[in-house]
Protein backbone atom coordinates (compact mmCIF):
# COMPACT_ATOMS: atom_id res chain seq x y z
CA UNK A 1 0.00 0.00 0.00
CA UNK A 2 2.83 2.38 0.86
CA UNK A 3 4.54 1.58 -2.45
CA UNK A 4 1.34 2.42 -4.32
CA UNK A 5 1.13 5.77 -2.54
CA UNK A 6 4.74 6.53 -3.47
CA UNK A 7 4.00 5.75 -7.13
CA UNK A 8 1.12 8.20 -7.15
CA UNK A 9 3.14 11.36 -7.71
CA UNK A 10 1.04 12.86 -10.52
CA UNK A 11 -1.71 15.41 -9.84
CA UNK A 12 -5.27 14.35 -10.59
CA UNK A 13 -6.57 15.01 -14.08
CA UNK A 14 -9.76 17.05 -14.63
CA UNK A 15 -11.48 13.83 -15.69
CA UNK A 16 -10.65 12.09 -12.41
CA UNK A 17 -11.76 15.12 -10.40
CA UNK A 18 -15.03 15.16 -12.35
CA UNK A 19 -15.58 11.45 -11.68
CA UNK A 20 -14.83 12.00 -7.98
CA UNK A 21 -17.31 14.87 -7.91
CA UNK A 22 -20.02 12.58 -9.31
CA UNK A 23 -19.39 10.35 -6.29
CA UNK A 24 -19.72 13.32 -3.93
CA UNK A 25 -15.97 13.48 -3.27
CA UNK A 26 -14.82 17.11 -3.09
CA UNK A 27 -12.50 19.16 -0.90
CA UNK A 28 -14.89 20.65 1.65
CA UNK A 29 -14.22 21.95 5.15
CA UNK A 30 -17.04 21.56 7.66
CA UNK A 31 -15.40 24.15 9.90
CA UNK A 32 -15.79 26.77 7.17
CA UNK A 33 -19.51 26.00 7.05
CA UNK A 34 -19.66 26.26 10.85
CA UNK A 35 -17.82 29.58 10.72
CA UNK A 36 -20.25 31.11 8.24
CA UNK A 37 -23.29 29.75 10.09
CA UNK A 38 -22.04 31.27 13.34
CA UNK A 39 -21.34 34.55 11.54
CA UNK A 40 -24.92 34.50 10.22
CA UNK A 41 -26.23 33.96 13.76
CA UNK A 42 -24.13 36.87 14.98
CA UNK A 43 -25.52 39.13 12.26
CA UNK A 44 -29.09 37.99 12.99
CA UNK A 45 -28.56 38.57 16.70
CA UNK A 46 -27.25 42.07 16.05
CA UNK A 47 -30.04 42.91 13.56
CA UNK A 48 -33.04 41.12 15.08
CA UNK A 49 -32.04 40.73 18.73
CA UNK A 50 -34.30 43.42 20.18
CA UNK A 51 -37.16 42.36 17.92
CA UNK A 52 -36.75 38.73 19.09
CA UNK A 53 -36.76 39.85 22.73
CA UNK A 54 -39.97 41.78 22.13
CA UNK A 55 -41.61 38.76 20.51
CA UNK A 56 -40.37 36.51 23.33
CA UNK A 57 -41.90 38.89 25.87
CA UNK A 58 -45.21 38.76 24.02
CA UNK A 59 -45.01 34.96 24.00
CA UNK A 60 -44.30 34.81 27.74
CA UNK A 61 -47.12 37.24 28.49
CA UNK A 62 -49.52 35.19 26.38
CA UNK A 63 -48.56 31.90 28.07
CA UNK A 64 -48.80 33.16 31.66
CA UNK A 65 -51.87 35.30 31.03
CA UNK A 66 -53.86 32.54 29.36
CA UNK A 67 -52.62 29.54 31.36
CA UNK A 68 -55.14 30.07 34.15
CA UNK A 69 -58.09 30.57 31.84
CA UNK A 70 -57.48 27.82 29.32
CA UNK A 71 -60.14 25.22 28.71
CA UNK A 72 -59.06 21.60 28.68
CA UNK A 73 -61.20 20.76 25.70
CA UNK A 74 -59.21 19.27 22.83
CA UNK A 75 -60.17 22.02 20.40
CA UNK A 76 -59.13 24.81 22.77
CA UNK A 77 -55.89 23.05 23.72
CA UNK A 78 -54.93 22.57 20.08
CA UNK A 79 -55.64 26.23 19.35
CA UNK A 80 -53.60 27.33 22.38
CA UNK A 81 -50.61 25.18 21.47
CA UNK A 82 -50.79 26.25 17.81
CA UNK A 83 -50.64 29.91 18.83
CA UNK A 84 -47.64 29.21 21.08
CA UNK A 85 -45.92 27.29 18.27
CA UNK A 86 -46.59 30.11 15.80
CA UNK A 87 -45.16 32.75 18.14
CA UNK A 88 -42.13 30.55 18.92
CA UNK A 89 -41.39 30.07 15.23
CA UNK A 90 -41.58 33.83 14.72
CA UNK A 91 -38.92 34.30 17.41
CA UNK A 92 -36.40 31.75 16.12
CA UNK A 93 -37.11 31.94 12.36
CA UNK A 94 -34.71 34.83 11.52
CA UNK A 95 -31.82 33.05 13.23
CA UNK A 96 -32.54 29.67 11.64
CA UNK A 97 -32.96 31.17 8.16
CA UNK A 98 -29.79 33.25 8.42
CA UNK A 99 -27.68 30.27 9.50
CA UNK A 100 -29.31 27.94 6.98
CA UNK A 101 -29.05 30.23 3.95
CA UNK A 102 -25.45 31.28 4.56
CA UNK A 103 -24.49 27.69 5.43
CA UNK A 104 -25.98 26.36 2.18
CA UNK A 105 -24.39 29.19 0.15
CA UNK A 106 -20.99 28.45 1.71
CA UNK A 107 -21.37 24.74 0.99
CA UNK A 108 -22.24 25.45 -2.67
CA UNK A 109 -19.28 27.83 -2.95
CA UNK A 110 -16.88 25.23 -1.54
CA UNK A 111 -18.08 22.48 -3.87
CA UNK A 112 -18.06 24.71 -6.95
CA UNK A 113 -21.82 24.58 -7.46
CA UNK A 114 -24.78 22.48 -6.34
CA UNK A 115 -23.68 18.90 -5.68
CA UNK A 116 -26.18 16.05 -5.44
CA UNK A 117 -24.82 12.51 -5.31
CA UNK A 118 -26.41 9.27 -4.13
CA UNK A 119 -23.12 7.36 -4.28
CA UNK A 120 -22.31 7.83 -0.55
CA UNK A 121 -25.54 6.03 0.43
CA UNK A 122 -25.04 3.25 -2.10
CA UNK A 123 -24.64 -0.18 -0.42
CA UNK A 124 -20.97 -1.15 -0.18
CA UNK A 125 -19.67 -4.44 1.26
CA UNK A 126 -16.48 -2.69 2.39
CA UNK A 127 -18.44 -0.68 4.95
CA UNK A 128 -19.35 -3.82 6.90
CA UNK A 129 -15.84 -5.23 6.60
CA UNK A 130 -14.34 -5.02 10.14
CA UNK A 131 -10.80 -4.62 8.76
CA UNK A 132 -11.79 -1.67 6.57
CA UNK A 133 -13.82 -0.24 9.45
CA UNK A 134 -10.82 -0.45 11.78
CA UNK A 135 -8.68 1.33 9.17
CA UNK A 136 -11.22 4.14 8.99
CA UNK A 137 -11.27 4.50 12.78
CA UNK A 138 -7.49 4.35 13.19
CA UNK A 139 -6.25 6.75 10.53
CA UNK A 140 -4.37 10.02 10.25
CA UNK A 141 -7.57 11.89 9.36
CA UNK A 142 -9.36 10.53 12.46
CA UNK A 143 -6.43 11.54 14.65
CA UNK A 144 -6.38 15.05 13.19
CA UNK A 145 -10.15 15.39 13.63
CA UNK A 146 -9.80 14.33 17.29
CA UNK A 147 -6.99 16.84 17.90
CA UNK A 148 -8.98 19.56 16.14
CA UNK A 149 -12.07 18.82 18.24
CA UNK A 150 -10.07 18.95 21.48
CA UNK A 151 -8.49 22.27 20.44
CA UNK A 152 -11.93 23.74 19.73
CA UNK A 153 -13.32 22.52 23.07
CA UNK A 154 -10.40 24.01 25.00
CA UNK A 155 -10.44 27.25 22.99
CA UNK A 156 -14.20 27.68 23.35
CA UNK A 157 -13.98 26.97 27.05
CA UNK A 158 -11.24 29.55 27.56
CA UNK A 159 -13.01 32.20 25.50
CA UNK A 160 -16.30 31.57 27.30
CA UNK A 161 -14.59 31.68 30.69
CA UNK A 162 -12.75 34.94 29.97
CA UNK A 163 -15.86 36.63 28.56
CA UNK A 164 -18.18 35.51 31.35
CA UNK A 165 -15.63 36.39 34.03
CA UNK A 166 -15.49 39.93 32.67
CA UNK A 167 -19.28 40.12 32.51
CA UNK A 168 -20.07 38.73 35.99
CA UNK A 169 -19.56 42.07 37.84
CA UNK A 170 -21.81 43.75 35.29
CA UNK A 171 -24.43 41.03 35.68
CA UNK A 172 -24.57 41.63 39.44
CA UNK A 173 -24.69 45.38 38.84
CA UNK A 174 -27.81 44.90 36.73
CA UNK A 175 -29.82 44.22 39.89
CA UNK A 176 -29.84 47.93 40.60
CA UNK A 177 -30.96 48.86 37.08
CA UNK A 178 -34.34 49.03 35.41
CA UNK A 179 -35.53 45.67 34.00
CA UNK A 180 -36.17 47.38 30.65
CA UNK A 181 -32.38 47.68 30.18
CA UNK A 182 -31.78 43.94 30.58
CA UNK A 183 -32.50 42.86 26.97
CA UNK A 184 -30.09 45.35 25.41
CA UNK A 185 -27.35 44.35 27.85
CA UNK A 186 -27.88 40.61 27.32
CA UNK A 187 -27.82 41.01 23.53
CA UNK A 188 -24.63 43.09 23.70
CA UNK A 189 -23.01 40.43 25.90
CA UNK A 190 -24.09 37.67 23.50
CA UNK A 191 -22.71 39.58 20.51
CA UNK A 192 -19.40 40.02 22.32
CA UNK A 193 -19.22 36.31 23.17
CA UNK A 194 -20.13 35.21 19.64
CA UNK A 195 -17.52 37.59 18.19
CA UNK A 196 -14.78 35.98 20.27
CA UNK A 197 -15.94 32.50 19.30
CA UNK A 198 -15.92 33.44 15.62
CA UNK A 199 -12.27 34.48 15.88
CA UNK A 200 -11.41 31.05 17.30
CA UNK A 201 -13.40 29.22 14.62
CA UNK A 202 -11.82 31.40 11.92
CA UNK A 203 -8.34 30.22 12.89
CA UNK A 204 -9.48 26.59 13.07
CA UNK A 205 -11.38 26.89 9.76
CA UNK A 206 -8.35 28.26 7.90
CA UNK A 207 -6.16 25.42 9.17
CA UNK A 208 -8.86 22.84 8.39
CA UNK A 209 -9.44 24.23 4.88
CA UNK A 210 -5.73 24.08 4.02
CA UNK A 211 -5.43 20.54 5.39
CA UNK A 212 -8.64 19.38 3.66
CA UNK A 213 -7.48 20.62 0.25
CA UNK A 214 -4.03 19.08 0.76
CA UNK A 215 -5.47 15.76 1.92
CA UNK A 216 -7.96 15.63 -0.97
CA UNK A 217 -5.24 16.41 -3.53
CA UNK A 218 -3.12 13.66 -1.98
CA UNK A 219 -5.95 11.12 -2.23
CA UNK A 220 -6.62 12.07 -5.85
CA UNK A 221 -2.99 11.70 -6.94
CA UNK A 222 -2.36 9.29 -9.79
CA UNK A 223 0.38 6.95 -10.92
CA UNK A 224 1.53 6.61 -14.53
CA UNK A 225 -0.47 3.39 -14.70
CA UNK A 226 -3.61 5.19 -13.49
CA UNK A 227 -3.07 7.84 -16.15
CA UNK A 228 -2.67 5.23 -18.90
CA UNK A 229 -5.79 3.39 -17.75
CA UNK A 230 -7.75 6.64 -17.78
CA UNK A 231 -6.60 7.46 -21.30
CA UNK A 232 -7.61 3.99 -22.50
CA UNK A 233 -10.99 4.30 -20.80
CA UNK A 234 -11.65 7.71 -22.28
CA UNK A 235 -10.48 6.63 -25.73
CA UNK A 236 -13.10 3.91 -25.60
CA UNK A 237 -15.90 6.33 -24.73
CA UNK A 238 -18.09 6.80 -27.87
CA UNK A 239 -19.16 10.29 -26.80
CA UNK A 240 -15.55 11.38 -26.33
CA UNK A 241 -14.52 9.95 -29.70
CA UNK A 242 -17.44 11.59 -31.47
CA UNK A 243 -16.77 14.96 -29.85
CA UNK A 244 -13.07 14.74 -30.67
CA UNK A 245 -13.80 13.91 -34.32
CA UNK A 246 -16.20 16.85 -34.54
CA UNK A 247 -13.58 19.23 -33.14
CA UNK A 248 -10.92 17.86 -35.48
CA UNK A 249 -13.24 18.21 -38.47
CA UNK A 250 -14.09 21.82 -37.59
CA UNK A 251 -10.41 22.64 -37.08
CA UNK A 252 -9.50 21.08 -40.43
CA UNK A 253 -12.22 23.05 -42.18
CA UNK A 254 -10.95 26.28 -40.64
CA UNK A 255 -7.36 25.54 -41.71
CA UNK A 256 -8.46 24.68 -45.25
CA UNK A 257 -10.64 27.78 -45.38
CA UNK A 258 -7.67 29.99 -44.51
CA UNK A 259 -5.99 28.79 -47.69
CA UNK A 260 -8.95 29.94 -49.79
CA UNK A 261 -9.05 33.50 -48.45
CA UNK A 262 -6.43 34.84 -50.95
CA UNK A 263 -8.79 33.84 -53.79
CA UNK A 264 -11.80 35.63 -52.33
CA UNK A 265 -13.32 38.71 -53.95
CA UNK A 266 -14.47 40.45 -50.79
CA UNK A 267 -14.48 40.04 -46.99
CA UNK A 268 -17.52 41.18 -44.99
CA UNK A 269 -16.78 42.01 -41.33
CA UNK A 270 -18.55 42.87 -38.08
CA UNK A 271 -15.84 44.57 -37.88
CA UNK A 272 -13.93 42.69 -35.14
CA UNK A 273 -15.95 39.64 -34.07
CA UNK A 274 -17.05 38.20 -37.42
CA UNK A 275 -15.45 37.91 -40.86
CA UNK A 276 -16.81 36.11 -43.95
CA UNK A 277 -14.84 35.76 -47.20
CA UNK A 278 -16.93 35.57 -50.40
CA UNK A 279 -15.94 34.57 -53.92
CA UNK A 280 -17.96 34.81 -57.13
CA UNK A 281 -16.84 33.52 -60.52
CA UNK A 282 -19.55 34.42 -63.02
CA UNK A 283 -18.41 31.74 -65.47
CA UNK A 284 -18.18 28.85 -62.98
CA UNK A 285 -20.66 29.69 -60.21
CA UNK A 286 -24.41 30.14 -60.23
CA UNK A 287 -24.26 32.13 -57.00
CA UNK A 288 -21.62 33.75 -54.73
CA UNK A 289 -19.89 31.24 -52.48
CA UNK A 290 -18.59 31.50 -48.90
CA UNK A 291 -14.96 30.32 -48.91
CA UNK A 292 -14.08 31.12 -45.28
CA UNK A 293 -15.65 32.44 -42.11
CA UNK A 294 -14.64 32.85 -38.49
CA UNK A 295 -14.99 34.72 -35.22
CA UNK A 296 -12.54 36.60 -32.99
CA UNK A 297 -8.95 35.43 -33.71
CA UNK A 298 -10.04 33.53 -36.85
CA UNK A 299 -11.80 36.68 -38.08
CA UNK A 300 -8.64 38.66 -37.37
CA UNK A 301 -6.61 36.17 -39.40
CA UNK A 302 -9.06 36.42 -42.34
CA UNK A 303 -8.81 40.23 -42.34
CA UNK A 304 -5.02 40.06 -42.15
CA UNK A 305 -4.82 37.73 -45.17
CA UNK A 306 -7.29 39.95 -47.04
CA UNK A 307 -5.13 43.04 -46.49
CA UNK A 308 -2.00 41.18 -47.55
CA UNK A 309 -3.73 40.19 -50.81
CA UNK A 310 -5.41 43.58 -51.35
CA UNK A 311 -8.88 42.05 -51.02
CA UNK A 312 -11.62 44.60 -50.25
CA UNK A 313 -12.88 44.53 -46.66
CA UNK A 314 -16.42 45.80 -46.12
CA UNK A 315 -17.81 46.50 -42.68
CA UNK A 316 -21.47 45.55 -42.56
CA UNK A 317 -22.45 44.30 -39.11
CA UNK A 318 -25.90 42.78 -39.72
CA UNK A 319 -24.85 41.15 -42.99
CA UNK A 320 -21.65 39.72 -41.49
CA UNK A 321 -23.59 38.11 -38.64
CA UNK A 322 -26.24 36.66 -40.94
CA UNK A 323 -23.63 35.27 -43.33
CA UNK A 324 -21.75 33.68 -40.44
CA UNK A 325 -24.74 32.05 -38.74
CA UNK A 326 -26.78 31.14 -41.85
CA UNK A 327 -24.05 30.36 -44.35
CA UNK A 328 -21.70 27.39 -44.66
CA UNK A 329 -18.12 27.23 -45.91
CA UNK A 330 -17.80 25.98 -49.52
CA UNK A 331 -21.53 26.56 -50.02
CA UNK A 332 -23.47 29.27 -51.86
CA UNK A 333 -24.60 32.36 -49.99
CA UNK A 334 -28.08 31.81 -48.46
CA UNK A 335 -30.77 32.86 -50.92
CA UNK A 336 -32.21 35.37 -48.47
CA UNK A 337 -28.89 37.27 -48.55
CA UNK A 338 -28.43 37.34 -52.35
CA UNK A 339 -29.48 40.98 -52.74
CA UNK A 340 -27.14 42.60 -50.15
CA UNK A 341 -24.24 40.36 -51.28
CA UNK A 342 -24.91 41.22 -54.95
CA UNK A 343 -24.89 44.90 -54.03
CA UNK A 344 -21.46 44.52 -52.41
CA UNK A 345 -20.06 42.47 -55.30
CA UNK A 346 -21.30 45.13 -57.73
CA UNK A 347 -19.12 47.63 -55.88
CA UNK A 348 -16.19 45.26 -56.00
CA UNK A 349 -16.48 44.51 -59.71
CA UNK A 350 -16.24 48.07 -60.93
CA UNK A 351 -18.87 50.36 -59.54
CA UNK A 352 -16.66 51.22 -56.53
CA UNK A 353 -12.96 50.71 -57.42
CA UNK A 354 -11.93 52.55 -54.26
CA UNK A 355 -12.84 49.44 -52.22
CA UNK A 356 -9.43 47.97 -52.92
CA UNK A 357 -7.82 50.77 -50.95
CA UNK A 358 -9.08 49.59 -47.56
CA UNK A 359 -12.16 49.15 -45.42
CA UNK A 360 -15.50 50.55 -46.52
CA UNK A 361 -18.44 50.75 -44.10
CA UNK A 362 -21.94 50.20 -45.43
Amino acid sequence: MAEQDQDRNLPATPFKLQEARKKGQVAKSQDVNSLMSLAALLFALYAFGMWAVKKQSELSYFVFNSAGNISFEVTHLLQWFSEIAEMTVMVILPFIMAALLLGVATNIFQTGGPLISFFPIKPDIKRINPVEGFKRVISMKTLIEFIKTMIKIVAFGLVGYVCLKALFPIFFGMLSREPSTYPAFIIAAAVKLFSRLIIVILVVAIIDLVFTKWDFAKKMRMSYRDLKDEVKRREGDPDVRSKRKTIQKELLQKIQAMGQVPGADVVVTNPTHFAVAIKYDQQKMNAPQIVAKGTDHIALKIRKIARQNRIPIIENRPLARKLYFLGKVDSPVPEALFQPVAHILAWVFGLRPDLTEGVVRT
